[in-house]
């Protein structure tokens, strides 16, 4: 029938962004240890130029033809100033928030996962929630087992697998070819992704005042079994890297505070979109629902 059908694709969705998601998680120190490897042999700038040739390729490619391809035939053009706001937070985080260039692959890693849930959940705004605590665990996972000298715990990449997810949904909305009949309505107070999302930082301030947690640094004086910083930061606004690259390492308010406008942006679109879904249906006389 039409909804053992689609039960089983909700499943092979579900189960194919699971299997992603952990190839990501898990294969990240072997292609780490590629990439040094690289790094090493043609040196940094050489290293740098062949990833930003290889994204830009990419992202030219896909983009073009997705475009071409969702004007031609999509029926909800809502989505169009969010994703072309997204082209332009890309050229941003690629600038601004890598260190080098390969670590954009994270955008390409959360924007397909993004894609492939939402078919799934039904809900941009749950899947962006969703996907970025994923992507957020991720971080931590490196943070504390894959890199566990490292200064900070990194909310640049967090940032760049939200941009990722949130591009991936505009585009998973685009090119659905009924529109979004298929979308469900839900209200950010009645989702258990919202208040898992509002847990979290909660939970961190709550636990401060034990020994579990701290901002940071990490020292004798405050031996915290988790700190977002290691060592002292620098407080100025960029911070240069190496020479020729300057970037803006992600403060964990600003990164809780970006988190919190793309769920806000994306639950008012996945209701934008119910509107016109509902317009479309009794201008046409239909009787699809979502």
């Amino acid at each position: 029938s039409m909804i053992t059908k689609f039960t089983l694709q909700k499943k092979g969705a579900i189960a194919l962004a699971l299997l992603s998601y952990f190839c990501v998680v898990f294969c990240h120190d072997a292609i780490t240890v590629w990439a040094t490897a690289q790094f090493h042999k043609i040196g940094r700038d050489a290293y740098n130029a062949y990833a930003q040739h290889f994204f830009t390729a990419m992202l030219v490619g896909v983009f073009l033809l997705f475009i071409g391809w969702a004007l031609h035939s999509c029926r909800f053009r809502v989505g169009f100033p969010l994703l072309f706001a997204h082209l332009l937070l890309i050229g941003i985080s690629y600038r601004y928030l890598v260190t080098f260039n390969i670590e954009f692959v994270h955008f390409f890693a959360y924007m397909w996962i993004a894609m492939l849930l939402l078919p799934a959940l039904r809900h941009p705004g749950e899947v962006l929630i969703l996907v970025t605590l994923l992507g957020a665990a991720d971080e931590l996972y490196q943070y504390l087992v894959l890199n566990p000298t490292f200064e900070y715990y990194d909310f640049n990449d967090v940032l760049l697998n939200l941009v990722g997810a949130g591009t991936g949904l505009c585009a998973a909305l685009l090119l659905t070819p009924k529109g979004t009949a298929w979308v469900k309505k839900v209200s950010w107070q009645r989702s258990p992704f919202v208040w898992s999302a509002l847990a979290l930082p909660i939970l961190f301030f709550l636990l401060l005042p034990t020994p579990w947690v701290a901002i940071g640094p990490v020292d004798e004086a405050n031996p915290a079994r988790f700190a977002l910083y290691r060592k002292i930061q620098d407080p100025a606004f960029w911070k240069e890297v190496y020479p020729g690259r300057v970037i803006h390492v992600v403060k964990p308010w600003e990164g809780v505070v970006w988190c919190a406008c793309f769920f806000a942006a994306f639950f008012k679109l996945n209701n934008r979109w119910m509107y016109l879904a509902g317009m479309e249906d009794k201008n046409s006389g239909g009787t699809e629902k979502g």
